[in-house]
C-alpha cells in the first residue's frame, strides 16, 4: 500500500489545486487525479493552469500528475467498470474534494453529485482498502443545538439538516454535504476515514471578512473607543486550506475522526487593529460603539451583510466564545508542523494598504 498513489478529486478547484500542489511539493511521488475533460491530455493541461494560477511549477510537478477524466455525477465517476476496478487496485489512499457548491440554490438534481460522487469514492476506497479524508462542510452543522456554552464540539452529528422554519428543500449545498457525510462515516466500518468540515475560505482575499472591516475603519478613521471589543474571524485563505489539509492527509489514518477544520480563527480585537494601524503611522479618532455603528452605517453602505451581521453580531461581546471546538483539528496541525497565521500575522498588510489610502 505504501507505493501506491492518492487519488485526489476536486484538484482543479481553489482549495484542491493548493492541496495537489502541497502534496507534490511535499514529496508525494504521484498523485491521480480525477478531471473533467474529454482525455488524459486535456485533463493534465487543467491541472497544470490550476496549479500555475495556485501558485506552483505546474509544468514541473504535472509530470507527477496522472489524470483520470471522469464525473461525479455518473456512476463509477463516469468510468466503464474495468477502468473503475483498475483504478482501485492502484490506489493507497484517496481524498474526496471535489463538490458542487450551488449552497443558496434549492435541492436539485445537479445537487446530487454531492451524493453520488463521495458514494462512488466510498466504493473506490472499500475496493482498494484505502483510507478516505472526505472534505465535507461545517455548513452540515447549520442547525444543530449548541452546548451549554455556545460551540459544537467536532465530535457532534446533527440528526437532520433541514433547517427550523420548515422550509424544505432549501440551502442545497449544506443538504447534499450532509448526506454525503453520513455515507462517509458509514465508510469507516471498513476503512479508515477523516471528515474535514472545512469553514469559511475565500479565495485570493484571505481575510475578505477583516479586509472588509479595516477598509470600513480606513474610510472613516474611526474605531470603537473599547479596546476590547472584538470581531471573530472565520476564514483564511485557499492556499493555507489546502496546505493544512495536504499535511494532515498525509498523517496515518487509524480510525474515524471528525475535525472542524479551520471552522474558527481566533478574534480581532480593537486594539489588536489600532496598534496595527498605529504601526503604520496612522491614529483614528474614538467613537462610543453605538455612534460607531452609526456612522459606519451611514459612511460605509457597501459593507452590507457584515453591517447588519458579522458587525452587530460578533463586535459586541468582549471576546467571543468559540463557535466550534477544533481540538482534533489543533492538534493534527501541530503534529504536522503547520502553524495557524495569527491575527497579527493576517492583519499586517490589510492594514499596510488600507492605511495607504488614509
Amino acid at each position: 500500500m505504501a507505493n501506491r498513489q492518492i487519488f485526489l478529486t476536486g484538484a482543479t478547484g481553489n482549495v484542491g489545486s493548493h492541496l495537489l500542489g502541497s502534496l507534490l511539493e511535499g514529496g508525494v511521488e504521484n498523485v491521480a487525479c480525477l478531471v473533467r475533460a474529454t482525455s488524459e491530455e486535456a485533463g493534465r493541461a487543467r491541472v497544470t493552469r490550476a496549479l500555475d494560477a495556485a501558485g506552483f511549477d505546474g509544468a514541473r510537478l504535472g509530470a507527477r500528475v496522472t489524470t483520470v477524466p471522469g464525473n461525479l455525477s455518473l456512476p463509477h465517476l463516469g468510468m466503464s467498470e474495468g477502468a473503475f476496478a483498475s483504478l482501485a487496485g492502484s490506489l493507497g489512499q484517496v481524498i474526496h474534494c471535489a463538490a458542487w457548491l450551488g449552497n443558496r440554490e434549492a435541492f436539485s438534481i445537479e445537487s446530487l453529485a454531492n451524493v453520488t460522487g463521495t458514494t462512488a469514492v466510498v466504493e473506490l476506497c472499500v475496493r482498494a482498502g484505502a483510507p478516505l479524508d472526505y472534505i465535507s462542510s461545517i455548513g452540515v452543522l447549520q442547525w444543530t443545538m449548541e452546548e451549554g456554552d455556545g460551540s459544537l464540539p467536532e465530535c457532534v452529528l446533527t440528526a437532520s439538516p433541514e433547517p427550523p422554519d420548515g422550509r424544505p428543500g432549501q440551502h442545497a449545498y449544506y443538504f447534499s454535504k450532509w448526506m454525503a457525510e453520513q455515507v462517509a462515516i458509514y465508510a469507516a466500518a471498513q476503512v479508515p476515514v477523516t471528515v474535514h468540515r472545512v469553514g469559511d475560505v475565500f479565495s485570493h482575499i484571505a481575510d475578505a471578512p477583516l479586509s472588509a472591516v479595516v477598509r470600513a475603519v480606513a474610510m472613516m478613521k474611526a474605531l470603537p473607543e473599547d479596546d476590547a471589543l472584538c470581531w471573530s474571524q472565520h476564514s483564511i485563505s485557499d492556499a493555507f486550506a489546502g496546505r493544512a489539509l495536504a499535511a494532515i492527509a498525509r498523517r496515518p489514518n487509524r480510525e474515524l475522526r471528525i475535525m472542524h477544520d479551520i471552522a474558527h480563527v481566533e478574534g480581532a480585537s480593537v486594539a489588536d487593529v489600532r496598534r496595527s494601524f498605529e504601526a503604520n503611522g496612522v491614529e483614528l479618532s474614538r467613537l462610543p460603539l453605538d455612534a460607531w455603528l452609526t456612522a459606519l452605517r451611514r459612511d460605509v453602505p457597501w459593507l452590507g451583510m457584515l453591517t447588519e451581521w458579522q458587525i452587530d453580531y460578533l463586535v459586541i461581546p468582549k471576546r467571543p466564545l468559540p463557535r466550534f471546538v477544533n481540538r482534533c483539528f489543533t492538534a493534527a496541525l501541530a503534529a504536522c508542523d503547520v502553524v495557524m497565521p495569527t491575527i497579527g500575522a493576517r492583519l499586517a498588510p490589510i492594514v499596510a494598504t488600507a492605511a495607504g489610502a488614509v
